[in-house]
């Protein structure tokens, strides 16, 4: 996909920059990986096209909480799900315990509570996980169904032992079906309780075509009540560019994700269709949330190619501005960065001779790619991708 943004900060670094980096010897603006696949995880537009399928799920360091409150509204006494809950703080990496009020300065100046005044009850600590972990609603609630038939034996467990203890009570492999936007996008869990997920989808860092060089904008905050000078000064830095956007799905891993042992293929295959659609139309769609009250850069992308293999030999083509693109005559950014797509897009054709079951292309300018089927609107680009995929 190629996208240009006019003045925005769509992804900070820790400093609140724009995300960069150094490509082909230039600085070029970036967008994570991490970034735009939250972004399309978490949109309307992917839940809305989701929204028939299974798929609710969430990643979270909650669980042992979720835990607590499922074992008590199915009758367990809160003393005994809470200790289950607090050694469910174990799973994944070791369990950190964060408390839900912030711990008073060694400089307040509390008043002394008078004798007669009734102790405050402290609240109860929060639990949680040190890993953030993906789950479905389902999985929480197979597992909350497991603890509760073995309830006993977890508790006469060693805190050390209580994973392995869990495990043995838990088949991980069927514990819940996989959601669609976890065979998507895949889990890591460092736990026997759950079963890992390869991803199915790589997510390049999105860069730009052309070179950057960041700007700077000076503001100030008014104060509507004072009529002289101003409440607060300050910088925000931005940048404008022209991105290469790059994604890759397996859809056979995502099929294998999904099934989980089950062999109903027309379900799982109608599932990868939707899936797929759901998730070019927020590429399409969606743009990071970043800075976007201040500078509101929601611009639609100017190309989009697609490639249907039979082969598993996903290609990036960000090479082809490895030297950037600049304006020339009459030729816009947008204008430069899509000949030189198609002349690198149409050379590795040509080189390598990859095989391609269908190559589709859907842009706003006047251009034209070797081979591939033309889609006057994303619509037909997204009713041929299916077609393809059938």
């Amino acid at each position: 996909m190629v996208q240009n943004h006019a003045p925005s900060n769509l992804n900070r670094d820790d400093n609140g920059t724009p995300k960069k980096c150094t490509f082909g010897g230039y600085p070029r603006a970036r967008i994570s990986s991490q970034c735009l696949k939250r972004t399309i995880r978490k949109s309307e537009v992917f839940q809305q096209l989701m929204k028939d399928l299974d798929m609710k799920s969430f990643r979270t360091r909650q669980l042992p909480e979720l835990i607590l409150e499922g074992l008590v509204t199915q009758g367990m006494a809160k003393e005994k799900a809470r200790m289950i809950a607090e050694r469910m703080q174990s799973l994944g990496k070791s369990g950190k315990t964060i408390t839900k009020e912030e711990p008073i300065s060694k400089k307040s100046t509390t008043p002394k509570k008078s004798k007669n005044t009734p102790p405050k009850q402290a609240k109860e600590e929060n639990l949680a996980t040190t890993q953030v972990m993906f789950f479905s609603d389902k999985e929480v609630q197979r597992l909350i169904d497991a603890i509760k038939n073995n309830v006993d034996a977890l508790i006469e467990a060693s805190p050390k032992d209580f994973q392995t203890k869990l495990a043995t009570f838990v088949n991980k492999i069927t514990l819940a079906p996989v959601t669609p936007d976890m065979g998507l996008f895949g889990r890591m869990v460092t736990s026997d309780i759950f079963l890992d997920i390869d991803a199915s989808i790589q997510v390049a860092h999105a860069m730009s075509t052309n070179a950057i060089e960041l700007e700077f904008d000076f503001f100030t905050a008014v104060d509507d009540l004072v009529n002289e000078g101003s409440g607060m000064l300050g910088e925000t830095e931005f940048n404008s560019s022209c991105f290469y956007k790059y994604f890759s799905i397996d859809t056979d891993e995502f099929l294998h994700n999904i099934k989980n042992g089950d062999q109903d293929h027309a379900r799982y295959e109608d599932a990868l269709r939707k899936t797929v659609e759901a998730f070019v139309k927020a590429v399409i769609f969606v743009t990071p949330s970043g800075k976007q009250n201040t500078f509101a850069a929601h611009q639609l992308p100017d190309a989009i190619y697609i490639e249907i293999k039979d082969q598993k030999i996903p290609i990036s083509y960000a090479n082809a501005f490895i030297k950037p693109c600049n304006p020339r005559n009459d030729k816009d950014l947008v204008d430069v960065t899509l000949d030189k797509f198609k002349e690198h897009v149409e050379m590795v054709s040509t080189k390598f001779n990859v095989p391609v079951k269908k190559a589709l292309w859907f842009t706003t300018r006047d251009v034209t790619i070797q081979d591939a089927t033309e889609c006057k609107t994303v619509d037909d680009l997204v009713t041929e991708l299916i077609k393809a995929l059938a």
